[in-house]
């Protein structure tokens, strides 16, 4: 049953890989997106949008757009760690534990010598 557990735990680590390429590869579409639901000028102040006669629009914010993008990356990163987490648990295996342990079937060997 434990192949079942570490299996389902891979296949959700393989999902998040796939999710982690779609928000660091798209971080910038995603922050184009989100700049346009809130407003460029908002977003980016008024002396970083440039409005072209076209009706094109230039983001001269380098900082602010870096910005805009760093909760993706947040996310992101949170996606590998919990990955990492799935993939490689850092507790210990419940049959394994030693004499004298909280929760452990047998009783500490006691030496006799001692009062």
């Amino acid at each position: 049953m434990q192949w079942l557990y570490v299996g389902f735990n891979w296949l959700i680590a393989l999902i998040l890989v796939v999710a982690e390429c779609l928000v660091w590869f798209e971080a910038g579409d995603l922050m184009l997106l989100l700049i346009r639901k809130v407003g460029e000028e908002r977003a980016l102040g008024k002396e970083g949008v440039i409005r072209l006669e076209g009706g094109g629009t230039l983001l001269t914010n380098p900082g602010a757009m870096i910005r805009w993008t760093m909760p993706f990356w947040g996310l992101g990163t949170v996606m590998v760690l919990g990955r990492l987490l799935l993939m490689f648990p850092w507790t210990h295996d419940p049959g394994s534990r030693t004499k004298g342990s909280p929760g452990s079937q047998q009783e500490p060997k006691t030496d006799e010598t001692t009062p």
